[in-house]
């Protein structure tokens, strides 16, 4: 199966998963925060890599992957997954 992903694509999503795990043990309550941040690191990165490879920039890069532009675009899109999150679950409070 992997014959098929390049090893940036593996890569970033390694670093997508970690920044999501990271983030869900700072501050995750239960096993929906830790998938809805995996799904917007992996977003956030995936469209900020993608920003980095039109630019090309060369700063700090690893092969294909642009770490920085990456880390950058999934610690934005954590911290807006997680504002999100705490609106809609203030909403759910007000109603019980």
């Amino acid at each position: 199966m992997t014959g098929f992903l390049s090893p940036a694509f593996l890569l970033g999503l390694l670093f997508a998963t970690a920044y999501a795990a990271l983030f869900h043990v700072w501050g995750g309550h239960n096993v929906r925060d830790l998938v809805l941040y995996w799904l917007s690191a992996c977003v956030g990165f995936a469209i900020c890599q993608a920003i980095g490879q039109l630019t090309q920039v060369p700063v700090l890069q690893i092969g294909h992957l642009h770490v920085i532009e990456g880390t950058l675009g999934a610690f934005a899109a954590l911290v807006i997954a997680r504002a999100w999150s705490q609106s809609a679950y203030a909403d759910r409070q007000d109603v019980h």
